[in-house]
């Protein structure tokens, strides 16, 4: 169950901030806030972030559920997922499956069709581990040549650098992201 907006509403009120103040900070638009705190549209990784960012908190604590465990325990057909970008070539999406403010780290699938891209560049006050499953990944890093990946390969970076992620080939691609507590 996708909790994020509850939790969004909860914090923004404990920090008493007005859906105005929020909107201000993260450049989000004020009906697209009350919207998404009703639980009437999605929202995407990247809006989240902004979210997060605006009311000082870790991204984490966002997508916290209600009680957390020392045990976690995701079956494959019940992660919390987000569209991380979409084009009419398809959709890559981002399951998470550390969701809870008690883990120091956050772990998520990233999916990636045919011939598509993470969309625009993300940063973030992390250390971000990548390990490939299935296809070919490119890792664009700030000021860095294009790293490209095959099963199996993987690769450790500052996501304090501006990155994102592209499958060059004909066949989909999927990834494991492992982002430190600091970032989330």
């Amino acid at each position: 169950m996708d909790v994020s907006y509850l939790n969004t509403k909860r914090i923004r009120k404990e920090r008493k901030m007005s859906l105005r103040d929020l909107s201000a900070k993260s450049g989000l638009s004020i009906s697209f806030l009350s919207n998404y705190e009703n639980g009437k549209v999605n929202i995407s990784i990247a809006a989240l972030y902004q979210i997060a960012q605006s009311l000082e908190v870790p991204i984490k604590l966002l997508l916290a559920a209600e009680e957390d465990h020392a045990l976690l325990v995701v079956p494959h057909d019940n992660r919390y997922a987000v569209i991380q970008h979409k084009t009419s070539e398809g959709t890559a999406v981002q399951e998470f499956l550390t969701r809870g403010a008690s883990f120091d780290m956050q772990v998520t699938v990233m999916h990636l069709p045919p011939y598509m891209d993470s969309g625009n560049p993300a940063k973030h006050k992390s250390e971000e581990f990548l390990f490939v499953l299935t296809g070919t990944v490119v890792l664009m890093l700030d000021m860095h040549q294009d790293v490209t990946l095959q099963k199996g390969d993987m690769a450790y970076y500052d996501a304090n650098l501006s990155h994102s992620w592209k499958n060059p080939s004909g066949e989909a691609a999927e990834f494991l992201l492992v982002a430190s507590k600091t970032g989330f």
